[in-house]
């Protein structure tokens, strides 16, 4: 199940990423496993948009959950 995807502009709308809430939610134990899915799924979509790898995003990026 997709925690979030990437959506490139299409001329009437600017580019945008989006975070599904009930399959993030779902996945996390607690708030702070809830805080650092969002983060991932973030960092994952932004790197997808510019084309880079996570890892060059955010030298923090951890991502197997």
């Amino acid at each position: 199940v997709p925690m979030g995807r990437y959506f490139p502009s299409d001329g009437a709308l600017a580019a945008r990423i989006v975070v599904y809430r009930r399959p993030v939610e779902e996945r996390a134990h607690d708030r702070d496993d809830l805080a650092e899915l969002v983060r991932t799924v973030v960092v994952e979509q932004v790197a997808h948009m510019l084309g880079r790898d996570p890892e060059e995003i955010d030298p923090g990026y951890v991502g197997d959950w």
